[in-house]
């Protein structure tokens, strides 16, 4: 894997040699020169450059996002936190938008159906290597390792995590995973307002509803320390890590190994799911992802 720093870092140095060639043959103004001219401007502007990666994130190219959409989303951040809204905005591009919920939006469905949390009530770990290893070791690797690390902690062994344990460890009381609720941004999070913490699982299904809140407990272990924990539909570096956390937390992949046998077949997978209570796909995808 190659740190975006040192492909950054590769590509200006490329870009510098073919100017400099240029220069020297007399080449002064060609479109290389002016694109690298407004690079270095964004570049020296934070404002501009948070206005950029935000429209890379919704997947479009420069000023193809309107003004309004960037900028609820930039206001948003200051109730949010930076890092949330990026996976908000990620959000939307994965899905074809550029409707990013704006934080009052988020806090009114908190309070309208979610349930209260106490993260201090829930689970911890020390730096063992997984959270100062996010964003720099591939995603599935801290999500599992930390996953691993937690249980055991929790002394779980291969036994399944059930409702009462797994809302234990996320702080929160079984109420949150009663029901699913019908919510625009389609996004499970947890949200800190003032003195308080509201946790909202958007999943028709229990077994989604699970998975969804052990992603936000690995993302409270592992991800930045903001406002809101958004657990969302996109394939980011920190979503990617939320998902390997929990698929690793509810069913991990040793004792689905030794569930499962010999017997890899659709109805013994399906079996495996109700076991662990998760999705047949969670159980496929973990037994995908860590066989060769």
């Amino acid at each position: 894997m190659v740190a975006a720093t040192d492909l950054a870092s590769g590509i200006e140095s490329f870009v510098r040699v073919v100017l400099e060639h240029l220069e020297t043959a007399g080449v002064i103004d060609t479109n290389l020169h002016r694109i690298w001219q407004d690079i270095e401007t964004v570049r020296h502007d934070a404002g501009a450059v948070r206005l950029r990666c935000l429209e890379a994130r919704f997947g479009c190219d420069p000023d193809e996002v309107g003004a309004a959409g960037l900028g609820a989303a930039m206001a948003s951040a200051d109730d949010l936190g930076h890092d949330a809204v990026d996976e908000l905005v990620a959000d939307a591009g994965a899905c074809g938008t550029r409707n990013v919920p704006a934080s009052d939006e988020l806090i009114a469905f908190a309070e309208r159906a979610g349930t209260d949390a106490n993260p201090a009530d829930g689970a911890t770990l020390p730096d063992d290597g997984n959270r100062s290893a996010f964003g720099k070791a591939p995603a599935w690797r801290v999500g599992v390792g930390a996953a691993q690390a937690l249980r055991q902690q929790q002394a779980l062994g291969g036994q399944p995590v059930d409702n009462k344990v797994l809302c234990a460890l996320a702080g929160t009381r079984e109420p949150a995973l009663a029901g699913g609720y019908s919510d625009p941004s389609a996004l499970s999070f947890m949200l800190a307002t003032g003195s308080r913490n509201r946790v909202a699982l958007c999943s028709r299904r229990e077994t989604g509803r699970r998975f969804d809140l052990a992603r936000l407990l690995g993302d409270r272990l592992l991800g930045p320390k903001e406002p809101l924990l958004p657990a969302t539909r996109a394939y980011t570096y920190r979503q990617k890590a939320q998902r390997a956390f929990a698929a690793e937390l509810l069913s991990p992949y040793s004792a689905v190994c030794e569930f499962l046998g010999n017997d890899r077949s659709e109805e013994h997978r399906e079996e495996a799911a109700s076991h662990f209570e998760v999705s047949p796909l969670t159980i496929t995808t973990v037994l995908v992802s860590n066989e060769p």
